[in-house]
């Protein structure tokens, strides 16, 4: 059997990068395809032996997305694809287009819930309207995901549900210079990193109002922001604003974050909406200690307050997370033991041995 894997984006993403090598593992062979140039996860996918294939196009739009659905149609036939595995909104929108021509069973992985009816992105509502009407298999990364797809309209019988899976050997090693460095610089901070798109759902400016109310407590606390996106011009302009230049560092996109996790004594995660965050993982490995909103994703589903993490209510405001993290910057010995079991919990819940298997039986499945 002949699977492709099918991602918009060039980015490493370990889920599907764990799927393809565990097909092979299990005698079926796989092909990863992007849209956009090639990048990292080729470079990667080749080293696992993946062939990894780039419909090279830098910008989705309406006017590429029939030619991405012609070239998807054209990759599939031409490599006698049985079945096409396609992830995100843009993705499945391109595959079910093209599953018109090609007629070959296609899967779609949803990976959000509810943003698209949170922000005013009519173009993304149309896609994911087209999706859901002609879309006939889908798999739902969390129970939160399958809710919100039934409540959209889809049958539950189309409807798989499946955690994502990982290797988590192919995850990357972390530097331990760069990470003493790290500590040294900011021995004397109670070092907190949040990891996310710089967008409004992820709600920087919530934790950036906490972080000020902190420093004018008198507490000595750094925030690392990792990552990149529309807001880092106005989020830099707040902690100039603010006086939180000393408190508050932008790295924008980096490929080591771990590093930064590993360096960090807590992680802070107040996004509004999730399906399942990858942030958490990446801190489990590291044996960082979390705190995350309750309601927002799978949270609820495998984080226990203060056992494997730490849950505050989704609608806190700038102040009780202030008083949230000023209260674990004082409680070592809880964060480390936290981090240790969210560590156990998540090599247990997202093993590709064992989402394998579910997947296996989905590709199987007639």
């Amino acid at each position: 059997m002949n699977i492709l894997l099918f991602l918009p984006s060039s980015q490493i993403a370990y889920s599907i990068l764990s799927e393809a090598i565990y097909f092979v593992q299990n005698g079926k062979k796989s092909f990863f395809l992007s849209t956009s140039p090639k990048g990292e996860m080729h470079m990667i996918c080749q080293e696992y032996g993946i062939p990894a294939y780039s419909l090279n196009i830098n910008n989705l739009n309406y006017r590429t997305y029939l030619s991405a659905s012609y070239a998807l149609m054209r990759f599939v036939l031409n490599n006698n694809i049985d079945i096409v595995i396609s992830n995100n909104l843009q993705g499945n929108f391109i595959a079910i287009l093209s599953r018109f021509l090609h007629k070959k069973r296609t899967v779609l992985v949803r990976h959000h819930t509810d943003y698209i009816f949170t922000e005013n992105n009519k173009n993304a509502k149309t896609q994911l309207q087209f999706i859901n009407k002609y879309g006939k298999e889908f798999i739902a990364i969390s129970d939160r995901v399958k809710t919100q797809m039934i409540k959209e309209g889809i049958s539950p019988n189309k409807i798989y549900r499946m955690n994502l899976g990982f290797d988590f050997n192919l995850f990357p090693k972390t530097n331990y210079l760069l990470i003493d460095n790290l500590k040294k610089e900011n021995k004397s901070c109670f070092n907190i990193c949040t990891i996310a798109r710089l967008i409004p759902l992820k709600r920087h400016v919530l934790l950036f109002e906490a972080i000020l109310i902190l420093n004018n407590r008198g507490m000595d606390i750094k925030l690392w922001v990792i990552g990149d996106g529309e807001l880092m011009s106005p989020l830099k302009e707040m902690a100039k604003y603010s006086q939180l230049d000393h408190a508050i560092t932008f790295t924008g996109y980096i490929n080591n974050p771990e590093n930064y996790l590993a360096a960090c004594d807590l992680l802070v995660h107040v996004s509004q909406s999730e399906a399942s965050s990858h942030v958490i993982r990446e801190a489990s490995l590291v044996n960082t200690p979390i705190l995350v909103c309750k309601d927002v994703g799978d949270f609820d589903d495998y984080i226990e307050d203060e056992v494997n993490g730490f849950l505050i209510e989704k609608d806190s405001s700038p102040s009780q997370i202030a008083d949230k993290i000023l209260q674990l910057s004082t409680q070592k010995g809880k964060l480390t033991k936290t981090a240790i079991e969210l560590h156990k919990t998540v090599l247990e819940r997202f093993n590709i041995n064992e989402t394998g298997k579910k997947l296996m039986n989905i590709i199987e499945h007639v």
